[in-house]
């Protein structure tokens, strides 16, 4: 696939929110579609050619913002770009019930961001940063219901963290 005489990578995700992005490698772009032809269009909304990492994972936040991240987390508003530097590659992110961003990075560092207000006033705050939180490099991550985190390993397993605030109050591996 090409846009502006650009090859894309094979590998690229479509996510929506308030807005459609297509995340292909270290750009991103808006997804516009054009009802009447049922075609489509692409049109650049952020690029990270510095970065080495790709953007593959995303999450739309309870207001339809898209957040990504690489070895940065990106927060896509319709008017603008936010980021955050994550010191390293991560390969997923969560969202947990309180609306915060929560990446384990491959270097076995932990990040909480904060998204505050909407639209135009959106705003990305780191919350918290644990360092050596699981005895090895994380490479997947969710949030329950409740708000705790479980952090999948690349060779040491599965990591249940119970979250109270900003602390974490107990780990099971």
């Amino acid at each position: 696939q090409f846009v502006n005489d650009e090859i894309l990578p094979a590998f690229s995700k479509f996510i929506a929110g308030n807005e459609k992005y297509f995340l292909s490698g270290n750009k991103i772009y808006r997804w516009i579609a054009n009802q009447k032809d049922n075609h489509y269009g692409l049109s650049m909304k952020y690029d990270d050619s510095a970065s080495m990492f790709g953007y593959y994972t995303a999450v739309a936040d309870k207001d339809g913002n898209i957040v990504t991240a690489s070895n940065k987390l990106v927060l896509l508003t319709k008017d603008k770009v936010i980021t955050q530097p994550l010191d390293y590659m991560v390969d997923q992110i969560t969202l947990d019930n309180k609306n915060r961003v929560w990446a384990a990075n491959r270097s076995n560092r932990l990040f909480c961001f904060q998204i505050s207000d909407s639209g135009n006033y959106a705003n990305l705050s780191l919350q918290r940063k644990f360092d050596s939180v699981v005895k090895s490099s994380p490479r997947s991550i969710t949030a329950d219901k409740d708000g705790n985190i479980w952090i999948g390993t690349r060779d040491e397993g599965l990591f249940y963290l119970q979250i109270n605030g900003l602390t974490i109050q107990s780990m099971l591996q």
